[in-house]
């Protein structure tokens, strides 16, 4: 067999207008019907993981922003794919005639708020369920809720842990 392909994405995250509660920004497969995902794709030999996940992002969701923590690494369920995660901290949105946002028009995206976000990814029947997704949500739960216990949600204040041991999906 040969080598993975890596693959790098984010969790984008934003406050709720309004409130002090955090939502991320999920977007429509393009490959599966009814599923809905985080922004993510494949690391081009010239680029870092991070640098491929913030510009997968952009192409994808239509939106930019700081890099957050390292959510982890997973296999893909066929082991032929190593995907990297982090959150993003959205600051600006493209809207739908940007010629920035590569894929507008192509998929939809929606903010949810964390919980809904779950059960969006859990409600597409077991046929379809991507357990790696619901994860990701979870982990980024916990980040966010450690940044505001601890009044740090910026990205300046992270290590770089680039060096995160691979953990299984």
């Amino acid at each position: 067999m040969g080598k993975a392909r890596k693959v790098a994405g984010c969790v984008p995250v934003r406050i709720r207008n309004g409130t002090d509660e955090y939502e991320v920004l999920l977007v429509k497969s393009r490959w599966v019907e009814g599923v809905w995902l985080y922004p993510k794709g494949g690391v081009e030999e010239h680029e870092e993981a991070k640098m491929s996940a913030i510009r997968e992002t952009r192409e994808e969701a239509g939106v930019i922003g700081r890099l957050g923590p390292k959510l982890g690494s997973y296999k893909s369920s066929t082991g032929k794919e190593v995907h990297k995660m982090w959150i993003l901290f959205v600051e600006e949105e493209y809207d739908e005639t940007d010629k920035r946002w590569k894929e507008r028009g192509k998929r939809a995206r929606h903010w949810y708020s964390l919980p809904e976000a779950v059960k969006i990814i859990e409600d597409v029947g077991e046929e379809k369920f991507r357990p790696e997704l619901k994860k990701m949500t979870t982990k980024t739960m916990k980040k966010l809720d450690k940044l505001k216990d601890d009044g740090a949600p910026n990205s300046e204040t992270f290590e770089d842990d680039d060096a995160d041991e691979e953990e299984d999906g």
